[in-house]
């Protein structure tokens, strides 16, 4: 570690051994040898709780604030980042004890290390009550469309592409490891106002010029027909249940269907149908939003949605609006004059209402997101365990051994959010994580990954955490590329037959 100039000591256990790590042995002591005070809190995360070092004590960092070779943390002296790496906080590693001399720089330290400072209790989320939209189950995103023309070309859509592979998979399953939600393409939301599909900025967001299209027709463009874009989302909601429900005796599970709405909200102004979400006025949200709840909903095969518009970001006033409407939608609670539930949400085959999830990274959620998630008991977080780090550039693979560390950071981050999540993982190449790129062999085998993340999922002990709900596998599809509808394919583009037969008995 480089040289700081402020007064701490940092000891840190050594562990040895990516095959016999076991996490919860790691521990780092932070020594304060200096003349002030400094206080220190979770690097992971934004808002977590403070303890306050005084000269002469020490802290206990706990192993949750890292993985198998750091720990992650936000230390102040006199209300400035100390020991500050390129990630904006303390990166401490695990292999060799810290101290800050008297002359406030950071050298090695070998002496003993005083009575710990009790850690801070992290501040309190409230407990949700229970409910029986946000339950356990595995899932797994399913694309149905086509490229006749190879990646590049138009997409066309055939419902229930995938239905025997996910099928078979079920049958050869133990109970825990079998997918019970579908996540199939269920459509996208666009916007012709505030900016977006080339409207002014003055217009206003309506109903006829915010779109959801799941049902057929349903475009704003009236070129686009079935002939030419094939099944609709709802086509394939209803076949992969119809199919799911077949088969439900010899694979003994009961499949939701919680279809995928997608949408950019960055794309230039010259592709833009969706960036107007993020400058919607509060009613426009919501209404939006009931648009949505009115859609989805009509589908009583349908058991909740998953919200896959990025950038996700909830400090957008648009995003907040829109996503606590949903969460009202959906619980039923959205009444008529007469006291009646006007989207049908929660009905005889749906008593709790619908479930509705958002796609993400821990960095990325705050506690104003988990209090909107759990005001009516229905939302979780979808948190993505492939294309790490976040934010990172397209272009380098991680090796599974680097991938491992990665994903355990990411799984730490999740069970400090205080949120529900589901933990994504890539039986098929992601961006970072993938066999071959355009033929080219990376050398790695995406049952590597595979292996790497369940391994981290275990060591992490997060299965023992009661809003852990499941694992949700990437991805069914024809082609995987990026950017998207280019030449520029990455391999595998639907889990190999090893990685199926792995996740049967361990997922």
């Amino acid at each position: 570690m480089k040289p700081n100039k402020h007064g701490i000591v940092l000891k840190l256990l050594i562990v040895s051994g990516f095959a016999t790590i076991n996490t919860s042995a790691l521990a780092t002591s932070i020594i304060n040898n200096s003349s002030q005070p400094v206080t220190i809190s979770n690097g992971l995360v934004t808002e977590g709780a403070t303890s306050t070092i005084q000269p002469g004590n020490s802290f206990d960092i706990p192993s949750t604030w890292g993985d198998s070779q750091h720990l992650y943390a936000r230390i102040l002296a006199n209300n400035t980042p100390i020991c500050v790496t390129q990630y904006g906080v303390s990166k401490l590693p695990t292999t060799e004890n810290q101290q800050v001399t008297t002359e406030l720089e950071c050298t090695s330290y070998n002496g003993p290390t005083p009575t710990p400072t009790p850690t801070p209790s992290p501040t309190p989320v409230p407990t949700p009550s229970p409910s029986g939209v946000r339950i356990y189950g595995n899932g797994t995103w399913i694309y149905d469309a086509q490229f006749l023309d190879g990646p590049d070309g138009a997409a066309y859509t055939k419902a229930g592409l995938w239905s025997p592979n996910l099928n078979s998979y079920n049958i050869g399953a133990r109970t825990s490891s079998k997918i019970t939600q579908f996540f199939t393409y269920g459509g996208d939301l666009e916007m012709y106002c505030r900016g977006s599909g080339e409207a002014d900025l003055s217009e206003a967001c309506t109903s006829k010029n915010m779109l959801v299209n799941y049902y057929p027709p349903s475009f704003y463009n009236t070129s686009l027909t079935l002939a030419k874009l094939g099944d609709s989302g709802y086509s394939s909601s209803a076949q992969y249940k119809l199919s799911a429900d077949k088969v439900n005796s010899g694979t003994n599970a009961k499949v939701q269907i919680i279809p995928i709405v997608d949408g950019r909200l960055d794309n230039p102004a010259s592709s833009d149908y969706l960036s107007a979400m993020n400058r919607m006025t509060q009613s426009e949200a919501q209404l939006l939003a009931d648009n949505v709840a009115r859609i989805y909903c009509a589908d009583n095969s349908v058991s909740g949605v998953q919200f896959d518009l990025e950038p996700f970001d909830f400090s957008k006033s648009g995003q907040q609006y829109f996503y606590t409407q949903i969460a009202k939608d959906f619980a039923g609670q959205n009444k008529d004059s007469k006291g009646n539930d006007k989207f049908n949400c929660k009905n005889e085959d749906h008593p709790d209402g619908r479930s509705f999830s958002v796609f993400t990274f821990p960095s990325k959620v705050n506690q104003n997101l988990v209090q909107s998630l759990n005001s009516y008991n229905n939302g979780y977080v979808i948190y993505s365990l492939y294309d790490l780090p976040d934010n990172a550039p397209v272009g380098p693979v991680n090796s599974p051994a680097n991938y491992y560390n990665l994903v355990l950071q990411e799984v730490n981050k999740a069970i400090n959010s205080g949120a529900y999540f589901q933990l994504g993982i890539p039986a098929a190449a992601s961006v970072h994580e993938y066999e071959s790129l355009n033929g080219k062999v990376t050398g790695y085998k995406q049952l590597d990954y595979v292996k790497a993340a369940i391994k981290a999922i275990n060591d992490s002990g997060v299965r023992a955490n009661p809003r852990f709900l499941g694992v949700a596998v990437w991805g069914w599809s024809k082609y995987m590329s990026y950017p998207p509808h280019s030449t520029n394919v990455y391999s595998p583009s639907h889990p190999p037959s090893d990685v199926l037969q792995y996740l049967q008995q361990n997922m």
